[in-house]
């Protein structure tokens, strides 16, 4: 089972397809096809998947990372997957987590967390917002102070409830 592994899901109207990303894409390196899939692999290692026609099992209405995929998803992606081996397992969490910074309250990076360049982060770090999305800006996370408290310092980011204000 593999759990070092990000997705993003490239949509739009004329193309969706999910990218399963396994390591940093090396440069000038080209896809192989495998009926719906492009399978990026050198010297028998695999670096990233793309699935196209993924909507005949599920519809994944928005684009860009995601960070904590259900059961049902990873489920359909190992069926695709177990044709070379690949089982996915579930995220426990999404790698963003929440830290306090003197009176500030910031969103952190974990290393090893896929962020929306399709490149791995290398070393735990603030995170910006264009880590989440590739078109904002490169700004450090800070959250408001009456959205977060004390409670959740090292909870994951993702996974909050959300409260009243």
């Amino acid at each position: 089972m593999i759990s070092k592994y990000g997705l993003i899901n490239h949509y739009d109207k004329i193309n969706a397809y999910l990218s399963i990303v396994f390591d940093d894409l090396p440069k000038g390196l080209l896809p192989k096809q495998d009926d719906d899939l492009l399978i990026y692999e050198k010297e028998d290692k695999i670096y990233r998947i793309d699935i196209f026609n993924l909507k005949k099992y599920v519809k994944i209405k928005f684009k860009g990372l995601i960070t904590l995929p259900n059961y049902e998803l990873i489920a359909i992606l190992n069926g695709y997957l177990g044709k070379y081996d690949i089982m996915l397992m579930a995220k426990p969490d999404s790698g963003f987590y929440i830290v306090k910074d003197n009176d500030t309250y910031k969103v952190k990076v974990s290393k090893d967390t896929l962020i929306s360049d399709g490149t791995f982060v290398k070393e735990d770090r603030y995170a910006t917002y264009q880590d989440l999305d590739s078109n904002e800006p490169n700004e450090v996370i800070i959250l408001n102070n009456d959205e977060v408290n004390e409670e959740d310092i090292n909870k994951d980011f993702f996974q909050m409830e959300e409260r009243e204000i």
